[in-house]
Parts: C-alpha cells; structure tokens; sequence
C-alpha cells in the first residue's frame, strides 16, 4: 500500500457545483489508475459581503466602542464555515489572538479582552435583537 494524503482549501468565490465536478474529476482519475479517492472532510470556505447589513452592524458597533473594524480574511475552519453553507451570513469575531494561540499548550485569554467582547456581545443584542 501507499497512502496519499492532501488538503487542499477551494477559494469562496468558487461555487459547490464547480468544486463537487474537481472532486468527481479527481476521483475518476485515481480510478483510471487503480487508486482509491475519498473526500474526509469539506469545509468550504465562506466570504461575507462587506456590504452586508449584519456586517456593517458589527462594524458600527465596533466603531461605538472605539474598538477596530477592519475586516480581515482568515482561513482557519469553524462552525460558521458550516453555517454559511446553510445560506446563514456569518462572521467569525471574538477575543484574543487566535492563529499561534487556539488549540495550543497554554492557550491563554486576556479577561480585559473577554470583558470586552461580552459587553460588545450584549450591546449587539440589545440593539438588534430585543
């Protein structure tokens, strides 16, 4: 036996049905050579739009508490990548620094920053929910 594994991360722009006929061609050519191909996990991408009025209400609200608005692109998976598939507009936001720290030994929070973002959280709520 030789086992080849890969990742590979298909860009948000790209639609399931283009990226479904890659994995379909791909499994094809694997059989044509008497090989074996298996999709173990697809967490598609998302992208928000920067126009979107959820987006641009945490933006505001973000700007209220004089904190940073600027939107950054990330490519660490989450449950939102599984909620936007469901057609649910979806940020990713919270405290503290997550790439070189989440899933790590000692990872570690700020409480200033929790703190922070539970009173960004219920600012939010109390704005557009209630």
């Amino acid at each position: 036996h030789v086992k080849v594994e890969g990742s590979c991360r298909i860009l948000p722009t790209v639609p399931e049905k283009v990226a479904e006929t890659w994995m379909e061609d791909l499994r094809i050519a694997c059989q044509n050579v008497g090989a074996h191909f298996q999709v173990t996990l697809n967490r598609r991408p998302f992208a928000t739009p920067k126009d979107s009025e959820w987006l641009q209400m945490i933006q505001q609200e973000l700007r209220a508490m004089e904190l940073d608005d600027h939107i950054y692109k990330t490519t660490i998976c989450t449950e939102v990548n599984v909620l936007s598939r469901l057609g649910i507009e979806s940020v990713l936001i919270g405290p503290g620094k997550g790439v070189g720290n989440t899933y790590e030994p000692n990872e570690r929070l700020d409480l200033n920053e929790a703190e922070l973002a539970t009173k960004f959280y219920e600012n939010l709520l109390r704005k557009y929910c209630l």
